[in-house]
């Protein structure tokens, strides 16, 4: 298996500038676009000499990525460098791309009365693309590495007015209320680093097969769980408004626990009628049975297996036999974030179920 590498890159148009080296780079990556990293140079390293650190780390203008063997396990953008001059080291701090939804708004600051959005009748794919092609509309300066996902019609009809100052996240955060995930996965396409937009109720990319019995599987440290802490019969949607005039929906269990009732509440405030009833739905799906939890620490990197089966969304499907309190079968899982350490073959995973 190919080593990590350390790749600077254009964080407008994706371009591979050069590879760096820097000391120790460990980084992390999720699902939610929380992940980071930290790349340390010795500043004192003859052989390899920081130099021209203002142009080369420029934050909010370069990105480092994390490749190995055309894989792109992790790719940032700089925000912040540090010099200790003591210890006579450069930190060079990175976020995930989805961060910068965070900053953008419907509109340029000089664009006010035009950052209204309407989308009609869109899939969640299909509203994700209009949402981020308006994140990247306004001019060159705009752009990002992201690919639009695919277009496609639907139920989701929605207008955001320019004088509610939304931003771009907060447009995606309401799609995912209704039940979607949206994540930016990086890839190499040629010589770029570039982000693929995939939109899914539940994503999974590629699936991979563990026989937790067999002699030397790459996983190692598992612990399983039931967890009911959060299980819920019912759920009452909060929506927009206040008080007496706050919309509100319901739905209620269609599995039959034979449990105490355990009827609750979630607020989606900006939400009404159809979408508010959708978005009350997925908060009960996602409660109404207990957590079955699985906790694998460690995925071995080696020949046989490369780091993309320990990326997020990767499926895993998981075959037990004969375990004291694992049931028998095939358990399904995924990947929701990973870290590691470009020096080394061991990628710290955390898991969910994917059934």
């Amino acid at each position: 298996m190919a080593d990590q590498e350390t790749w600077l890159f254009n964080l407008r148009t994706g371009d591979r500038i050069r590879r760096v080296f820097p000391s120790e780079h460990t980084w992390s990556t999720d699902l939610l676009g929380n992940g980071t990293s930290d790349a340390v140079w010795k500043t004192d390293d003859e052989e390899r000499p920081v130099t021209n650190v203002a142009a080369t780390f420029r934050p909010n203008a370069r990105g480092l990525a994390v490749i190995a063997g055309g894989i792109v396990l992790y790719a940032g953008k700089i925000e912040t460098y540090s010099h200790a001059r003591d210890a006579q080291t450069l930190t060079v701090s990175t976020v995930e791309i989805r961060i910068e939804t965070m900053w953008r708004l419907t509109y340029g600051v000089n664009q006010y009365e035009n950052g209204t959005l309407t989308i009609t009748n869109r899939s969640a794919s299909g509203a994700v693309r209009a949402i981020l092609a308006r994140m990247m509309q306004w001019s060159a300066e705009w752009a990002l590495p992201i690919d639009l996902p695919a277009d496609g019609s639907g139920t989701i009809s929605q207008t955001w007015e320019f004088w509610r100052k939304l931003r771009i996240s907060d447009l995606l955060q309401q799609i995912e209320e209704e039940g979607f995930e949206v994540y930016f996965r990086p890839y190499l396409a040629g010589d770029q680093v570039r982000f693929q937009t995939v939109v899914a109720s539940k994503i999974i990319l590629g699936r991979t097969k563990f026989i937790l019995q067999a002699p030397e599987i790459p996983i190692e440290h598992i612990t399983y769980t039931v967890d009911g802490s959060s299980e819920v019969t019912g759920v009452q949607g909060l929506g927009d408004g206040m008080e007496q005039d706050q919309k509100v929906a319901w739905a209620g269990s269609t599995t039959g626990q034979d449990i105490i009732v355990r009827d609750t509440k979630k607020e989606y405030p900006d939400l009404v009628g159809d979408r508010l009833t959708a978005a009350t739905e997925a908060g009960l799906r996602e409660d109404q049975d207990p957590l079955v939890q699985w906790s694998i620490g460690q995925f071995h990197i080696s020949d046989e297996w490369s780091p993309e089966h320990a990326l997020p969304a990767r499926g895993w499907s998981i075959y037990s036999q004969g375990e004291p309190v694992i049931p028998d079968g095939t358990h399904e899982l995924r990947v929701i974030s990973a870290k590691g350490k470009v020096t080394s073959r061991i990628i710290e995973v955390e898991v969910q179920r994917a059934a």
